[in-house]
């Protein structure tokens, strides 16, 4: 090997959630994350090892859940990855093991283990733009026998560019198909199909302030059902007020659409404002408000919430 390049990333959180009305939901919650990743270079070849290991603590994250506001989930994904490039062609292969685990015993029903593959060529037209072609899959077989395991592939274009000096943008879609088994006791589903899209803009315009507007279709295995159809639009501003102050807004859409299992479709739409403060290098202070209504065909999982959130996070 020519070179080896070693990254350990490590955070975590302490906080408090603050329901305005709910307050039987307040709690303490901990979120570490972290990553530690390994890169080697051989010629045109670079080869990395990683492990990626972090706490899902906020129902905002997952819009199949409803009815709860205790629900957080453990993600560990342990993979490897090689690059190859050619000048112009560089061709990229990945493979992730996953293991998602709910911390609590509500939802452990929907632990799951999944091995991921992907498989991306690329040809670099000039120094800021790239199109080519991706496709990927996976099997992904739940701990306990009451959702459905799974196989799916997707293939499709993709393409990015620097559109100007500050505007810069990403779109990919193509065809995706979920296979199912019926080895669960939720409902049988049959293999669902469609598209899947990708498209987003990220636009800076000036050392204070950035945009970023995205959107897309995708499917995923589902908390309460087999599969989550889901369509998204989301934007985020970030204000840098000061060398010290960091400013979040962001406004999002959802509909979504849920197969085999708790049967359903949903819209969701939320807003709200995040306030950090760098403390030292190492530490960072945040309050954050957070809106969100979600309506349902489903009367009962209906719900619209007010969440006050104070944390502070440590960074090594």
């Amino acid at each position: 090997m020519d070179t080896v390049q070693q990254t350990l990333l490590f955070s975590v959180g302490i906080g408090y959630l603050k329901y305005l009305k709910t307050t039987q939901l307040d709690r303490l919650y901990i979120t570490p994350d972290s990553a530690l990743a390994f890169q080697m270079y051989a010629g045109d070849f670079t080869f990395d090892v990683h492990n990626r290991f972090t706490i899902n603590e906020s129902v905002t994250q997952s819009p199949s859940v409803s009815g709860t506001g205790d629900f957080s989930q453990l993600r560990n994904s342990l993979g490897t990855g090689v690059d190859w490039n050619l000048n112009k062609l560089i061709f990229s292969f990945g493979y992730d093991h996953e293991i998602v685990a709910s911390t609590s015993g509500t939802f452990k029903y929907a632990d799951l283990t999944s091995e991921l593959f992907s498989l991306r060529g690329g040809l670099q037209l000039n120094e800021s733009t790239q199109a080519g072609l991706e496709a990927g899959g996976g099997l992904t077989s739940y701990d306990q026998q009451v959702l459905n395991d799974s196989t799916h592939f997707i293939v499709g274009p993709f393409y990015q560019a620097q559109i100007t000096e500050y505007i810069s943008g990403k779109v990919s879609g193509g065809f995706v198909k979920y296979s199912f088994t019926r080895n669960g006791t939720a409902a049988d589903l049959d293999d669902v199909s469609g598209f899947y899209a990708d498209v987003s803009l990220s636009h800076r315009l000036n050392q204070y302030f950035t945009q970023t507007l995205s959107g897309g279709r995708q499917f995923q295995p589902g908390i309460t059902a087999n599969l989550l159809d889901l369509y998204s639009v989301r934007y985020l501003a970030n204000w840098n007020v000061s060398e010290n102050v960091t400013l979040f807004t962001p406004l999002f859409y959802e509909q979504g659409k849920q197969l085999g299992g708790v049967v359903e479709k949903f819209d969701r739409y939320g807003t709200g404002l995040s306030a950090g403060y760098k403390l030292t290098p190492k530490l960072m202070a945040r309050v954050a408000y957070d809106f969100l209504v979600r309506i349902s065909d489903v009367r009962s999982r209906e719900y619209t919430q007010n969440r006050l959130a104070f944390d502070v996070t440590y960074t090594y």
